[in-house]
């Protein structure tokens, strides 16, 4: 959301509701009210097993009221609230800096990977010390990161949980995605197209057969910042091992004009839920700024609400990833171009966020995936991409038999890497350092455009030695099934039905590092 052009909203909003919405897979509507607040106008969302949290208002109306408007004198007090689904209430849980301007805030928890706390919380804002500029506030006020370029009103927040981009904040301010490690210090910037404006990112899961720890970004076409019909948005994309400062590359066109953000669904987030009223569970949730007589036609929302989906709503679309758009859609994509309605929800949409769920099985060897089959899940189209590389099931299975005499690095962290991945996708047990060596070796075998199948790299090399080294790491994960039964729990996780792969899209990073310089 951006701050908005008036006119063409009111004429916006008549085409909108001129047409007629048939929710495919329709919302279940929870209000979000609060003491001393009038409605609500929800912004950034994120939840973790054990609570849901959003953040309120874009805009705070001024007192007295400035002529034509008529709101009340004040909207919500600005802040992360944290909701109760049972009962449709929130309360304020942590106040973030007013500024008097209209700002959206967006909302990340920490996953505590990286050096952060887990259960942080990390919110966008106006800066207080440059107009013009946007902060980040950790746990409500407390000032992590100022003064961000490029950044007024509006930069996205997330976390890599993956690995392959060190595990650090990642901020979406205009310009490009911006990495940020536990000290607030800049580590990378990849700057997106100047015809675009970024909205939200995300590092794809490693159970993401078709680029596993890609960067996405939604993005909104710079001449149509207030979603005017007719505009199409955009989805851009960095591969691991990518050097700073080089451009993100486009993935596809979306059919909204203002894409919000992206959230990848696996089997992962089918097993655990926040419990809401009358028994029901949910595990998917898009923040419902406004609705009704508001929808489009105002800064100052009190009829926004939490947008709450099932497991059973959101199973269909494993494999897949969910793009809510401001205008009120949300776009499953199963790959490049290729995007169906989700949900046709009647409120004008902003943050996105799903649960991530523990996962219990036993890890099992490289030797047991030789006589097992791959879990499904790990290909699309009957291809997976491992380290900017596409392989097919008996390719994989190839290497696993690859004898890995003479020293061969890539064969040996080839073993460990398929067995990892393969653990994964079938539902085994993840950890922090399993995560970060299957992300290590991935931007590694993407940075140095290795093919796992063909390629010679000598252990005793400086290369090699990160490959061993990374390997070990994992045959650690892999054969830490034996006290607990290997392979046990294991599943044939359910079929992708991705019919594109990424490998055409792919800019294959240049060998050779960049210095990061100061992206603040």
């Amino acid at each position: 959301m951006q701050l908005k052009c008036r006119v063409c909203l009111f004429a916006f909003a008549a085409i909108v509701g001129a047409v007629s919405v048939t929710a495919q897979t329709p919302p279940n509507v929870i209000p979000a009210l609060s003491t001393g607040n009038n409605g609500a106008g929800l912004n950034g969302i994120a939840a973790t097993t054990s609570e849901l949290l959003f953040t309120q208002p874009f805009c705070v109306v001024p007192s007295p009221p400035v002529p034509p408007q008529t709101q009340p004198p004040q909207t919500q007090q600005r802040g992360i609230y944290k909701e109760d689904l049972t009962t449709g209430t929130s309360t304020l849980l942590f106040s973030i800096p007013e500024t008097g301007e209209c700002a959206e805030n967006y909302l990340a928890i920490s996953p505590g990977l990286g050096g952060f706390t887990a259960g942080d919380t990390f919110a966008t804002g106006d800066s207080t010390t440059s107009s013009l500029k946007n902060a980040v506030y950790k746990n409500g006020s407390t000032l992590f990161i100022d003064a961000l370029s490029l950044s007024k009103n509006h930069v996205g927040i997330t976390f890599d949980a993956s690995g392959t981009f060190g595990f650090n904040m990642i901020l979406s301010p205009q310009g490009g995605a911006v990495g940020a490690d536990s000290t607030g210090a800049p580590k990378f910037a990849y700057p997106v197209d100047p015809n675009f404006i970024l909205e939200g990112s995300t590092v794809a899961p490693l159970t993401y057969p078709s680029c596993p720890g890609c960067l996405f970004a939604t993005a909104v076409q710079a001449d149509n910042v207030n979603a005017l019909p007719g505009g199409v948005g955009a989805i851009f994309f960095v591969t691991p091992g990518t050097p700073s400062a080089t451009a993100m590359t486009f993935y596809s066109a979306t059919p909204g004009p203002e894409p919000e953000g992206i959230v990848f669904i696996g089997n992962n987030n089918l097993s655990c839920t926040l419990a809401g009223a009358r028994g029901a569970a949910y595990s998917y949730f898009v923040s419902g700024f406004d609705t009704g007589t508001e929808f489009f036609n105002t800064n100052f929302a009190t009829t926004g609400a939490v947008l709450a989906y099932t497991p059973a709503q959101i199973a269909p679309f494993v494999g897949q990833f969910l793009v809510p758009d401001e205008t009120g859609k949300i776009a499953a994509f199963s790959g490049p171009g290729a995007s169906t309605v989700f949900s046709d929800t009647g409120f004008q949409l902003e943050g996105s966020t799903a649960l991530q769920c523990p996962s219990g099985g036993c890890p099992a060897t490289f030797g047991y995936w030789k006589h097992h089959t791959f879990p499904s899940s790990m290909f699309a189209g009957g291809l997976t991409s491992i380290g900017c590389m596409n392989y097919d099931a008996a390719t994989l299975l190839a290497i696993l038999n690859k004898n890995n005499g003479g020293g061969n690095a890539v064969t040996i962290l080839g073993h460990q890497l398929i067995a990892a991945i393969a653990n994964y996708d079938g539902g085994g047990n993840q950890t922090p350092e399993a995560t970060a060596a299957i992300g290590s070796a991935i931007a590694l075998l993407c940075a140095n455009n290795i093919n796992m199948s063909t390629a010679f790299v000598q252990s005793s090399t400086a290369l090699g030695q990160q490959m061993t080294a990374l390997a070990a790491i994992l045959d650690t994960y892999n054969s830490s099934g034996s006290s607990c039964g290997e392979g046990s729990g294991l599943t044939a996780a359910r079929a992708t039905p991705q019919t594109n792969t990424i490998a055409s899209l792919v800019r294959r990073p240049a060998l050779t590092r960049v210095s990061v310089a100061s992206q603040y």
